[in-house]
């Protein structure tokens, strides 16, 4: 590639950062989406004026590593907040694409830019950044700091990407996951790639960290015979367990009261629960298995039918 070869064009109404959800939309921007994502390390190495393309490194480079920082418990109650993060400690870096994809439990909430694409090129945003996603499949993003390359991501830890947000659909019953990709989305004419491109325009493959996010066992609060009825039974095995020792596998669904504990105060709970002169269990509740909304030390391994 000689240095008077032309910059492939592309348009910022091809490639709009609009977050597209309906149909026709995620279409037509995933197929000029697409186009860009295969020729972006070209693009670079076009800039730079490079005679002879350097080769890409072979294999992924350990001094280059993306992941997550956001592990840990999740809940359909509340949305999923995560960054993307790079330590680029193997070099500068003038951009790069990556595309991230998650389970089918998942899905987008949105998709912003991070703090050092917004801030990197002379405390301003990049010349070129676009981010396109659609809510079922996953988010891509294309970066150039700066096209004459005085700005770039020098090497240290922490480089934050992307800001996204996730809701969980439903409770699966293992670890769902959020990993970096090379993925055809619908509508896609080519699979987008995730990599990083030097300031001499190779293109490095970075080590891919993925995140693991365990969800909660479902249960039903108060339940504490397993039976998947609130009765006078419940009250009876809860003072077993308390003064007997009686054993039990789950601990949230003990926790009538939901202050942390399992004491006498959950039995009288449950009692006056079923017998109408007190509050019922709060959330998930008696009726339908839901996750622990609350912190603290109490857990649950399984839970009846809502295992």
């Amino acid at each position: 590639m000689g240095s008077n070869s032309s910059i492939p064009s592309i348009s910022s109404t091809e490639c709009s950062s609009t977050k597209c959800l309906s149909t026709e939309c995620i279409s037509r921007a995933g197929a000029s989406c697409g186009r860009f994502y295969r020729i972006l390390p070209f693009v670079f190495l076009v800039l730079i004026g490079s005679g002879i393309a350097t080769p890409a490194i072979q294999g992924q480079h350990p001094g280059f590593v993306l992941y997550f920082d956001a592990e840990g418990i999740v809940s359909v109650d509340a949305p999923l907040s995560v960054r993307a993060l790079l330590d680029n400690t193997g070099g500068p870096v003038a951009g790069w694409s990556v595309v991230i994809c998650h389970d089918p439990q998942l899905q987008v909430v949105s998709a912003e830019h991070g703090e050092s694409v917004l801030t990197m090129n002379g405390d301003g945003p990049a010349d070129f950044m676009e981010i396109y996603f659609t809510p079922d499949e996953g988010v891509r993003q294309g970066v150039v700091i700066n096209f004459m390359f005085f700005d770039m991501l020098m090497p240290t830890d922490e480089h934050e990407l992307l800001l996204l947000e996730y809701q969980l659909l439903e409770l699966p019953t293992t670890p769902i996951t959020i990993s970096f990709c090379d993925q055809i989305f619908e509508g896609d004419t080519s699979a987008s790639e995730t990599m990083a491109v030097t300031s001499g325009g190779v293109v490095v493959e970075p080590i891919r960290t993925p995140a693991f996010f365990e969800v909660p066992q479902p249960f039903l609060r108060g339940d504490a015979n397993q039976d998947a009825l609130f009765n006078l039974a419940d009250g009876i095995t809860l003072l077993q367990i308390i003064f007997l020792g009686g054993q039990s596998s789950c601990a949230d669904a003990n926790d009538c009261n939901d202050d942390g504990r399992i004491d006498v105060a959950d039995a009288i709970s449950a009692l006056q629960g079923v017998f109408g002169n007190g509050p019922l269990p709060p959330a998930p509740g008696h009726i339908d298995c839901g996750g622990d909304p609350t912190d603290d030390t109490l857990d649950c391994e399984s839970h009846g039918m809502c295992t």
